[in-house]
């Protein structure tokens, strides 16, 4: 009759009815059977799986008693042993020490029933053998011998030119290897440039080698709203050149260059008698102050809030630049001058 159950329970792995020749090493195999079941139910591979049998076979075999008798002084003993005798790496004992507390707390676990199973057959059941004190912690990050060192950019070059001129010899005595050599020297600049493991380079493929989305910047997104938007709907404001000093470069001459030519407000679209007030583009947010109060010619309005000139107390001063003399009494803007240059020529007439 098939028993539907947890996956490696005593309930599943025992048979009732039948009197074992060797109950204890019938019970071992069936604690070993049900682990293997409970490990392949969490998606384990068998290359995990075997090892970690092997491991409890030789706990058994170094102890020489069944894992119902097992106790924390097995574990001290086992431990010494491997230190001691066999000189084994900290860390490589601590993965034993791993791998045992799994398996006794698989024992030890009540949804599995191998305490109950063991108390009804023995008389005695499996209790936690792996604790804190008795078992190596994880303290450092790198537990390796101190020889073991990373290798200086010195040796690193060394070596990696040592892996050419293999490449190189293989190449002048016209025999087998210069191909291998080549992909040696090649995959030892991989790994070192990358920071690849073992397994990450012996399982490379041509699809690793494609470019990464994301180690490119995204194209900035293009505006189209000046194709998409017809000619007779751009507002006459944005059309119009801004009076000089609202952009860091009025002119060819620089910032400040006011200008000379009696054909200038032919070109921009305003006459004598259409003078406009004065009108910043969208950078700068704000318009610099006037220089000083000589020189301050214009009492328009600042289309900006929070901008609005000074009060009048006296009577207007009269323009003292050179432009404001011009023939046929045509007025000219006022030139706001930048931060930098704004006590320059505030005095010429």
């Amino acid at each position: 009759m098939l028993r539907i159950g947890l996956a490696g329970a005593a309930s599943v792995e025992l048979v009732d009815g039948v009197v074992q020749l060797r109950p204890q090493e019938a019970m071992v195999e069936a604690m070993l059977r049900g682990w293997r079941a409970q490990q392949n139910a969490t998606g384990l591979r068998a290359a995990t799986i075997d090892p970690r049998e092997r491991l409890v076979r030789r706990f058994l075999s170094f102890t020489n008693e069944f894992p119902w008798q097992w106790g924390p002084g097995h574990v001290d003993e086992w431990t010494l042993t491997l230190t001691t005798e066999d000189r084994l790496a900290p860390a490589t004992i601590r993965g034993y020490q791993t791998d045992l507390r799994l398996f006794s707390e698989y024992l030890t676990d009540a949804r599995y029933g191998w305490a109950k199973a063991c108390q009804d057959a023995f008389g005695a059941f499996p209790v936690p053998i792996c604790h804190e004190w008795n078992t190596i912690a994880h303290l450092n990050d790198y537990e390796g011998s101190p020889e073991a060192r990373p290798l200086s950019r010195e040796e690193l070059q060394r070596f990696l030119d040592y892996a050419d001129d293999q490449v190189d010899r293989a190449a002048r005595t016209k025999r087998k290897g210069a191909l291998a050599a080549y992909r040696d020297a090649t995959l030892f600049k991989v790994i070192y440039g990358w920071g690849l493991r073992r397994t990450e380079t012996a399982k490379l493929d041509l699809t690793d080698w494609a470019a990464n989305p994301s180690c490119y910047p995204n194209p900035s997104p293009r505006s189209h709203a000046s194709s998409s938007t017809p000619a007779t709907a751009t507002p006459a404001s944005a059309t119009k050149e801004p009076p000089a000093g609202c952009f860091p470069a009025d002119g060819p001459t620089g910032p400040s260059a006011p200008s000379t030519s009696a054909n200038d407000y032919a070109n921009s679209g305003s006459g004598p008698d259409k003078i406009d007030r004065q009108r910043c583009s969208a950078w700068p947010p704000n318009c610099p102050p006037p220089c000083s109060p000589d020189s301050s010619a214009s009492t328009s309005v600042s289309p900006w809030p929070g901008n609005e000139p000074a009060a009048v107390t006296g009577p207007t001063t009269p323009p003292t630049t050179a432009a404001a003399h011009r023939p046929g009494g045509r007025t000219s803007r006022p030139s706001l001058r930048p931060w930098n240059d704004r006590h320059s020529n505030s005095s010429n007439t």
